[in-house]
């Protein structure tokens, strides 16, 4: 197989197993939508592989309050073979958090899989197929740059480290991929709580910077991700 197949078949498998732990934890009779999110992330990606970074509010239905959270994460990138699929981006969605007790549930690491809604019936017949795989990639790229923000539609399935699923809807730069993501503890939105945040934001956003402009390989993301992971986990 070529590179293309290889990337896209592994983010698609990868993808189709996060998808269905999602399924199985989100499934009736005890499901109960919880809270709503709203995130906006930038992103950086380079060849395979695309770095992330950005706030994260949740509206907690029970309760009637906000609260938000810094994420930072890294996740595939099957689109770094085309120019296109590098360098910066971001990314704005809009959610449902499940079978969760407290803001605090999505704490910690979780894993999402992004999927891009104008070419979702083309994964089934592209994997392990090489042509078919170059072809995916092919019509990616292209929606990269269409001002058609339905190009860039995607929708994510994934679960918390508390076991919490969550769904998203965003418009993503990049659309396709395999996740995972660390959060800080989710301040309520206050006085008090948003001098906290904001202190926060400022020490992890320079860091997160700091480590995306120094990968340039595959090698040098592997030594950046411990480094991403901790500075997040120094957040309490």
């Amino acid at each position: 197989m070529t590179a293309a197949a290889i990337s896209v078949t592994l983010s698609t498998l990868s993808n189709v197993l996060i998808t269905g732990v999602f399924l199985g934890a989100a499934m009736p009779p005890d499901t109960r939508v919880d809270a709503l999110t709203i995130s906006a992330h930038g992103t950086f990606s380079g060849v395979g592989w695309t770095a992330e970074g950005g706030i994260d509010l949740l509206y907690q239905l029970s309760t009637h309050r906000w609260f938000a959270a810094l994420t930072g994460g890294l996740g595939t990138n099957p689109l770094g073979a085309f120019g296109a699929g590098r360098g910066f981006g971001g990314s704005v969605s809009f959610g449902v958090v499940l079978n969760s007790a407290s803001p605090q549930d999505m704490s910690g690491l979780s894993v999402s899989a992004v999927w891009p809604l104008s070419v979702l019936r083309l994964f089934e017949s592209a994997i392990f197929n090489s042509n078919k795989s170059w072809g995916l990639l092919t019509q990616l790229a292209k929606n990269v740059h269409n001002v058609d923000l339905l190009r860039h539609a995607a929708v994510g399935f994934g679960l918390s480290s508390s076991g919490s699923p969550f769904a998203t809807l965003a418009l993503r730069s990049n659309a396709f991929g395999s996740f995972f993501y660390d959060s800080t503890t989710f301040y309520p939105v206050s006085a008090s709580g948003l001098q906290s945040f904001l202190g926060d934001a400022r020490q992890t956003f320079g860091q997160l910077m700091s480590v995306a402009e120094s990968v340039t390989d595959a090698t040098s993301l592997a030594a950046s991700g411990d480094q991403i992971l901790s500075g997040l986990n120094a957040v309490p």
